[in-house]
């Protein structure tokens, strides 16, 4: 009788730290999607702050020089 309380609680242990395995997996991967979509979110940002810029000054944006440069290609 007692080995089988022996086997339960080892059981149970390992149990416990698969759980807690799997759990901290999957909160990892939610970090690094959230600070993806964080990275992501700046960039586009940065891009349109960088086309306003550029319109307010008069310049034509890096996209609109590509255009442009395609445009000409052909």
């Amino acid at each position: 009788m007692e080995q089988a309380g022996s086997n339960f609680s080892w059981f149970m242990a390992y149990l416990i730290a698969s759980v807690l395995l799997i759990a901290s997996v999957a909160a990892g991967i939610m970090v690094w999607q959230h600070r993806k979509h964080k990275r992501d979110r700046r960039r586009t940002a940065r891009k349109a702050r960088a086309r306003v810029r550029a319109w307010r000054d008069g310049k034509s944006t890096p996209s609109q020089q590509a255009e442009l440069g395609q445009k000409k290609g052909h």
